[in-house]
């Protein structure tokens, strides 16, 4: 059942948008609400092309706010709500055809994965981020993923595969001149057990 959004009071929608991050009506009629207060500091949108970079800014920061919740959740051991909501987000991500989100939602899901011991699970989530990043110049992003699917590969005992992933890493990591990154990494793979 959809909330009736025009009978909430402004701090009842306020209090449901910030407890129900996903769900962008909600956020738009808060910022509807907002926008016709007198002391607003964020206007509406006038024209269609403001309009646009206005929802996607709200998607992104209602995103990133859902990934920041994923990340707690995993952090205190609730992965099931983590999961639930690394779901979510991967779905509104496909909904937008924001590739970036995409593999951000595809990076926490292997996390869980990781988490909970299914290392071929993790594998997956983390190749197919790969094949996001790879569609756009993130070439950090790619980095990032390259060693940690190389560590899933450590961990569940494929070293061949893991070392693949971990020069891919640190190839990319050379190539940007991110000393600190190769360092970290390095350590990281000596340190595994």
């Amino acid at each position: 059942m959809t909330p009736d959004y025009e009978r909430m009071s402004f701090a009842e929608l306020r209090e449901y948008t910030l407890t129900h991050r996903h769900d962008l009506e909600a956020l738009r009629h808060l910022l509807q609400v907002k926008g016709r207060r007198q002391d607003t500091h964020y206007p509406l949108a006038d024209t269609p092309s403001e309009q646009q970079r206005q929802e996607q800014a709200i998607r992104h920061h209602s995103f990133q706010n859902l990934i920041a919740q994923i990340q707690h959740d995993r952090a205190a051991g609730q992965l099931t709500q983590a999961a639930q909501n690394a779901a979510i987000a991967l779905d509104l991500a496909e909904k937008w055809q924001d590739v970036s989100a995409i593999a951000t939602a595809l990076m926490e899901l292997a996390e869980i994965a990781i988490q909970q011991g299914q290392f071929d699970l993790a594998a997956q989530q983390l190749t197919r981020a790969l094949d996001q990043f790879r569609t756009q110049p993130a070439i950090g992003d790619m980095a990032r993923a390259e060693f940690r699917l190389a560590q899933v590969w450590q961990q569940h005992g494929d070293l061949s595969r893991a070392e693949i992933h971990r020069d891919r890493a640190r190839e990319i990591y050379q190539q940007l001149g991110a000393t600190k990154d190769l360092e970290r990494i390095e350590t990281e793979w000596h340190q595994a057990p």
